[in-house]
């Protein structure tokens, strides 16, 4: 759950300070420690389907564990309480983390469903495959990709399939689609442009762009995600002394993979260089 392994669930048997022993739903972790935020229910199945002792709450799971209800031995017992079914009992609980701090900065979850989503109908599934034909899950909200308008309002959860082999970086790019990374590199750029440009989420790409020309100084961004950007292309021509140079950078691009918007700019730029002399 959350990317982690080592969650566990069981009744764990204490003693009050009256010497009465009881029993509660007990959830741990023995995983790496990090600081999680979770979204939580408990609640005890009596053998008419009914519900009851329903504990449902938040934490910042400081302590490793979380528990339910706690009843003593002659509750679970009494058969008119009605907990007992064929002779054992039934828990049922539901467990969610929210976000986790990582390295001072909180972020979403995106590796589990959301918490109620079944009920709620407001999750999107982007499901990534590999080249090797492995598969791999990534879920958010589905207002993220109505905010920004490229996809219109619809009932019900959604799925969205990407191309096969494009998932690296993919939490990074759900992580700038909900404002909480700050930094890229010259990798992880490439890619996030590339997610934002294939769902047409236009403000993000702006934002990369943003980041990408704050975050110039002692980083080389490579000529695939400069001609994804308007402001940091611009940046990037200023900087070049002749027709004949840019021509040569531009001898390893694709030109049916390049951007509308590059395309102009590198046509401009030649217009403008074509009395240089070399």
């Amino acid at each position: 759950m959350g990317a982690d392994d080592g969650w566990y669930f069981r009744l764990r048997r204490r003693i009050d300070e009256n010497n009465v022993w009881y029993y509660e739903p007990f959830i741990y972790a023995t995983g790496p420690l990090r600081w999680f935020r979770l979204h939580y229910y408990f609640s005890i199945l009596k053998n008419d389907g009914s519900s009851s002792c329903l504990v449902e709450g938040f934490t910042n799971f400081e302590n490793r564990f979380i528990t339910g209800k706690r009843m003593s031995a002659e509750e679970w017992l009494n058969e008119e309480n009605g907990y007992f079914t064929n002779g054992g009992i039934h828990v049922e609980y539901g467990l969610y983390i929210d976000k986790f701090l990582c390295q001072n900065i909180w972020t979403f979850n995106f590796f589990d469903p959301l918490f109620g989503s079944q009920q709620t109908m407001n999750m999107i599934t982007f499901h990534l495959k590999s080249e090797d034909g492995g598969v791999k899950n990534f879920y958010c909200h589905k207002q993220l990709l109505i905010f920004y308008g490229s996809f219109c309002e619809t009932k019900g959860n959604m799925v969205i399939d990407s191309i096969p082999g494009k998932f690296l970086f993919f939490g990074e790019f759900l992580e700038l689609c909900h404002r909480s990374r700050v930094h890229l590199n010259c990798q992880s750029s490439y890619y996030c442009l590339f997610y934002a440009q294939i769902w047409r989420l236009f403000n993000v790409v702006q934002l990369i762009d943003q980041i990408m020309q704050r975050d110039t100084l002692g980083t080389k961004w490579s000529m695939s995600s400069i001609i994804r950007t308007r402001h940091c292309l611009t940046d990037w021509l200023k900087e070049q002394e002749s027709s004949k140079e840019l021509a040569e950078k531009l001898k390893s691009l694709i030109l049916e993979e390049m951007p509308g918007e590059a395309m102009k700019q590198f046509v401009r730029f030649f217009f403008t260089h074509l009395n240089e002399k070399y």
